[in-house]
C-alpha cells in the first residue's frame, strides 16, 4: 500500500516502516515486509512509482511517500492500519 504522512503537528515525526502494522477484524496484527526485487519493477509499471516508505524525520508541515508492504492472507479483512512509534504518536487508520 502507498503511504502519504503529513506532520500536522508542531513537533517532529520520526517515520518508519516498521512503526506500521495491519490489524484485521479477528485482531490478527501483520507487520510490513520486504518487498522483493522482482516485484519492485510490476509495482513500477502499475503505479509509476516502487519507493519504499523512507526512515525520515518529518519537521512540522513536511511530507513523505512510500510504499510499505504486507503478506496477508487473501481471505483477511483488514480493519485497521496503525502507526505507533512508541514514543506517545500513535494513529489509527480504519478500513
Amino acid at each position: 500500500m502507498q503511504i502519504v504522512l503529513t506532520n500536522n503537528d508542531v513537533t517532529s515525526l520520526p517515520v518508519n516502516p516498521t512503526y506500521f502494522t495491519l490489524q484485521t477484524d479477528a485482531g490478527v496484527v501483520y507487520k510490513p515486509t520486504l518487498v522483493p526485487l522482482d516485484w519492485r519493477a510490476q509495482i513500477e509499471r502499475k503505479y509509476g512509482d516502487n519507493t519504499e516508505l523512507p526512515l525520515v524525520e518529518l519537521r512540522p508541515g513536511q511530507t513523505a511517500k512510500g510504499w510499505l508492504w504486507f503478506t496477508v492472507p487473501a481471505s483477511a479483512k483488514i480493519a485497521l492500519l496503525i502507526y505507533d512509534d512508541g514514543f506517545g504518536h500513535r494513529f489509527t487508520l480504519r478500513y
